[in-house]
C-alpha cells in the first residue's frame, strides 16, 4: 500500500494544530487607555470676582512613585500643553510671579469623565485667588500694665482695613506642611507657674510662646455690592496673664501666616515660608 507523502502528513498535522489553537479560549484584550483630555486654567479673584492677573501660575504635578512629578507650569488663562488621562489627579500649585500678596494654594483637581453631549474632550482648571492686605494693623500695647487677678489680661486686635483681600490657607503637598493663620505672644520668660489657659503653648530656648489659631474669616475684608462688608476682617484675641508671676516682661505679638503650629513644637521653626507681621513692648504685670 502507497504511504501518502511526508509533506502532505505534515501540512495535515499543521491543519489540527491551528485548528486546535484556534478553538483554545483567548484572553480579552486589554482594555484601552482612558482617552487624553486638553484643559485651560483659569483664575479669578474670589472676592472681587474679577479675573487674576495674567501673571497667576499653576504649576502642575503628578504623583508618581511616592513623589511629585512636576508636568508643567501654566500662566492664568492659558492652555494647558501636557495631556492627561481622564480621571488623573492633578496637584496645582498657584502662585503669582511678580506679587507676594496673592496667597500661595495647594490644592487638588481630579479630570473629570468625558461627557458626549458636551463635544470636544476638553477641561478647565478654575480657581480663587485672595490677595492680602498691604498692611495688617496689630494693636500697639505701648508699655502697659497688667495685674494678677481672676479677670486680669491683655487685648489683642488685628485690623484689615483694605477691602477685598484678607488670608487663604491651604496645606504644602510638596513640603508636607501647613500654611495656617496664628495669633502668637512670646514672653522673655519662662516662670509661668499655672498653664490654665485656653491658648496653647510652648517653652522653647528661654521663652514661652503661646498661640491660638486664626479663621481665614477673621482677616477677610469682603466689599459687597451693597457697600456693606461680610466678613469685616477684625479679630481680637485675649491673653489672660493671671497664671504669669510678677515682674517687668519683654512681649513680642503678632500674626504668623504660612505656619504650621506642629512643625514648630517639633523644630523650633513656623515653616520655611512663615510670614510674621508682629510688634513689641514691655509690659509690667503686678500683684493686687
Amino acid at each position: 500500500m502507497d504511504r501518502p507523502p511526508l509533506c502532505a502528513l505534515l501540512l495535515t498535522v499543521c491543519c489540527v494544530v491551528l485548528l486546535v489553537i484556534a478553538a483554545w479560549p483567548q484572553p480579552p484584550p486589554p482594555p484601552p487607555p482612558p482617552p487624553e483630555a486638553e484643559g485651560k486654567f483659569f483664575a479669578f479673584d474670589g472676592l472681587t470676582g474679577r479675573p487674576a492677573p495674567p501673571t497667576v501660575i499653576c504649576d502642575i504635578y503628578l504623583h508618581v512613585d511616592e513623589d511629585f512629578l512636576l508636568c508643567e507650569s501654566v500662566l492664568n488663562n492659558h492652555s494647558i500643553v501636557a495631556p492627561y488621562y481622564r480621571g488623573d489627579t492633578l496637584y496645582l500649585h498657584i502662585w503669582s510671579a511678580t506679587d507676594d500678596r496673592v496667597c500661595e494654594q495647594f490644592k487638588t483637581f481630579t479630570v473629570p469623565d468625558h461627557n458626549p453631549y458636551d463635544g470636544a474632550e476638553s477641561f478647565d482648571i478654575e480657581t480663587q485667588i485672595v490677595k492680602q492686605p498691604a498692611t495688617w494693623n496689630i494693636t500697639s500695647l505701648a508699655n502697659q500694665s497688667a495685674y494678677l487677678g481672676s479677670s486680669a489680661g491683655l487685648t489683642f486686635t488685628v485690623w484689615n482695613t483694605e477691602d477685598d483681600t484678607g488670608y487663604s490657607r491651604s496645606y504644602d503637598f510638596l513640603h508636607h506642611i501647613e500654611r495656617c493663620p496664628y495669633f502668637v505672644v512670646t514672653l522673655n520668660t519662662t516662670s509661668v507657674y499655672n498653664d490654665q489657659t485656653r491658648w496653647s503653648w510652648f517653652q522653647y530656648q528661654d521663652t514661652t510662646v503661646f498661640f491660638i489659631p486664626v479663621m481665614d474669616s477673621d482677616l477677610t475684608r469682603d466689599r459687597r455690592a451693597d457697600g456693606s462688608r461680610e466678613p469685616f476682617g477684625f479679630l481680637a484675641v485675649y491673653l489672660e496673664t493671671w497664671f504669669m508671676r510678677a515682674g517687668v516682661y519683654a512681649i513680642h505679638y503678632g500674626l504668623m501666616l504660612n505656619s504650621d503650629a506642629q512643625h514648630f513644637i517639633e523644630t523650633g521653626s513656623w515653616g520655611d515660608d512663615a510670614r510674621e507681621i508682629s510688634a513689641s513692648a514691655i509690659i509690667t504685670v503686678e500683684g493686687e
